[in-house]
């Protein structure tokens, strides 16, 4: 899964550097299910993963990744402002989810899965995207 590689492609600020690495989902127990049975018990880094799924937006908590599904899409502009200071790595699968202050948008094109990515979106967050996950989006911004 992309969601879980992005995690090996981003410099975390220090304070993020302790404790589990969390990846939130919203809205998608599919997805959620999948990077539980996945890679549930793996670690990034020096930090064992930890994967939580929110079923509201008032349920999210500090993520180092939060992928917001599709379903949830109205509220990327939100959360990426909420967020936005937390250093919280923001996922969408939707067209403007770049637009609306995502730093990575999953899009399906010619029978794919791809991604496109925000730097612009991420340093606005004080996160610092490698080249290499550059080399992996369609697109750049």
């Amino acid at each position: 899964m992309f969601v879980f590689r992005f995690a090996s492609l981003i410099d975390w600020p220090s304070n993020y550097k302790s404790g589990s690495f969390v990846i939130g989902v919203y809205g998608d127990k599919n997805v959620y299910d999948l990077l539980v049975k996945d890679h549930g018990n793996k670690t990034v880094g020096a930090q064992s993963l930890k994967v939580k799924l929110f079923n509201s937006s008032s349920e999210i908590e500090r993520c180092h990744i939060l992928y917001i599904d599709k379903s949830k899409a109205a509220e990327v502009k939100d959360l990426a402002s909420k967020y936005k200071s937390q250093a919280s790595l923001i996922v969408s699968d939707r067209s403007e989810g770049l637009k609306n202050g995502a730093m990575i948008n999953f899009l399906f094109q010619n029978n794919r899965i791809q991604f496109e990515i925000s730097k612009t979106n991420a340093t606005k967050s004080k996160l610092v995207l490698n080249s290499q996950l550059a080399g992996y989006a369609v697109k750049v911004e």
